[in-house]
């Protein structure tokens, strides 16, 4: 055995161990920096192949993969070389970055906004979930830890744009868009460095999915092809300040950002399906305050 494993090693494959480790050592050495990181490589096993359950809430498992990612794997001296050279034919990429513009508003400055406008469907999900947009990190002295920073208050208003639900499938719509437009947009090696948290974050609900609740698979796959769709037919978003556009309703808003394709999709029924008993709570205490007006 341990001769046809030293075999593959030597057999060319870049994905191969290049040195087969000894007998019980935990450390793989291989060319992949992503399958080397023992905190990656416990992620994956877990949070692709495991039931859900009340002892780990899915949300919690992209956060610390979140971590793992943007921590200890990305933000090398590779990422910025990519971003520096797309930033010499990408007028639009070294304008973003040369503005460093991080949002400030907070959930105070959304309250008052019309009741139908993006700004306050946003601040309902925000006041719902007992979320907090009051933060001011410092100012990111890396190039690819700024697009983090830029982009940190835009996912879930991306959710209420492309008509995807605040659950676990709604997910999907996002992440493929991202994806999609990512890689639409920017050369094929920095769209790859910046496509890898999408996904990740992806994978875990579409491999759980078909391995545990194949009935949800449907609604999973409709939810990839919408934000395939929007992707490919709207304007270029990744670098968008949605603030300008929060005290639009959601078609307006749309429409000025240039964002096509979107049909909403209720992601609720199956997501509850998918969803461990942290989720069912979370609706449940959801619904009483809604009843309680």
């Amino acid at each position: 055995m341990a001769e046809f494993e030293r075999t593959l090693a030597k057999g060319g494959d870049e994905d191969a161990m290049t040195e087969v480790p000894p007998a019980g050592h935990s450390r793989l050495r291989s060319s992949s920096k992503f399958l080397n990181h023992p905190g990656l490589r416990e992620w994956c096993a877990r949070d692709m192949l495991r039931k859900n359950g009340p002892d780990q809430a899915s949300p919690a498992g992209g956060y610390q993969m979140i971590r793992i990612l943007e921590d200890e794997l990305q933000g090398d001296a590779r990422v910025e070389d990519l971003l520096a050279a797309e930033r010499r034919v990408h007028p639009g990429l070294d304008a973003w970055l040369d503005r460093a513009y991080v949002p400030t508003f907070t959930a105070a400055d959304l309250q008052d906004l019309p009741e139908t406008s993006l700004g306050k469907i946003f601040y309902d999900y925000i006041v719902e979930r007992n979320f907090e947009l009051d933060f001011h990190p410092p100012m990111p002295k890396t190039m690819y830890a700024l697009t983090r920073l830029m982009r940190a208050r835009s996912h879930d208003i991306e959710h209420i744009l492309l008509g995807a639900g605040f659950d676990y499938l709604g997910e999907l719509v996002p992440a493929y868009y991202c994806l999609t437009q990512l890689h639409k947009e920017f050369s094929p090696e920095l769209a790859g460095e910046l496509s890898q948290l999408y996904m990740l974050i992806s994978l875990r609900y579409t491999v759980r999915t078909v391995l545990h609740y194949p009935e949800t698979w449907p609604t999973a796959m409709e939810c990839i092809a919408r934000g395939i769709r929007a992707g490919e037919q709207s304007d270029f978003t990744y670098m968008a300040n949605f603030e300008p556009y929060l005290h639009l309703s959601v078609p307006e808003a749309r429409e000025a950002l240039g964002i096509r394709g979107v049909a909403d999709i209720d992601t609720e029924p199956m997501s509850l399906k998918w969803g461990d008993a942290s989720h069912r709570a979370l609706v449940e205490a959801s619904a009483r305050r809604a009843a309680k007006g």
